[in-house]
């Protein structure tokens, strides 16, 4: 019994991951269905050292055409309808650089965090120190939760950014959108991710 390990791209020929919707040389969405036989391990893309596995590939979710029509009244305002296309293109991955992605969002979420709990303190010991002025209020609005927020989310960024470095790991987002495959989509009108509003 053989089993199918691959698909070659009907329009280049390359080789990609079962299930692929788009072709990761040229990032054809057709012709993805002939069974090839199992290739050689290719490299991550994100170290350029180390051997993809196939459960560490990373799944670049991608997004089209957005559309929004109103949907209808509710108690608290109105409902938005969102219609768009959808795909994922596969990115070749270790399992290293997969350990290090996820680290690097857990050291961003917990610096997002940090800074909306100390932002309340923040803002309060601003208010406090100018004895109620409004330029106290003022400064404690800007520099307290939005300043406190934006600095603790870019250090936890930037710590998870650094540690995965350590191991050769160089940043998701950027090193995806340099991606031959998702790079054609978004010369096509893609975008990464989902539409704005969209979980």
């Amino acid at each position: 019994m053989t089993q199918q390990v691959a698909t070659t791209c009907g329009r280049c020929g390359t080789e990609n991951p079962v299930g692929s919707r788009f072709c990761r040389a040229c990032g054809d969405p057709a012709g993805m269905t002939q069974p090839a036989p199992a290739p050689d391990s290719p490299s991550c893309w994100y170290c350029d050292r180390r051997p993809a596995e196939q459960r560490s590939v990373a799944e670049v979710l991608m997004y089209a055409d957005a559309k929004r029509s109103f949907a209808g009244l509710t108690g608290s305002g109105y409902r938005t309808r969102i219609e768009w296309r959808s795909g994922t293109v596969s990115v070749p991955r270790c399992p290293t650089c997969m350990g290090g992605h996820k680290a690097a969002y857990r050291w961003e979420r917990a610096g997002l965090w940090a800074g909306i709990l100390l932002g309340g303190p923040i803002f309060l010991l601003l208010v406090a120190a100018s004895s109620g002025s409004g330029l106290g209020m003022l400064a404690g609005m800007v520099a307290g939760v939005p300043g406190s927020f934006l600095w603790a989310w870019q250090l936890g960024k930037w710590i998870g950014e650094r540690r995965a470095a350590g191991a050769g790991t160089r940043p998701y987002k950027p090193r995806s959108r340099a991606h031959p495959a998702v790079a054609l989509q978004l010369t096509q009108g893609w975008r990464l991710g989902k539409p704005r509003g969209v979980r």
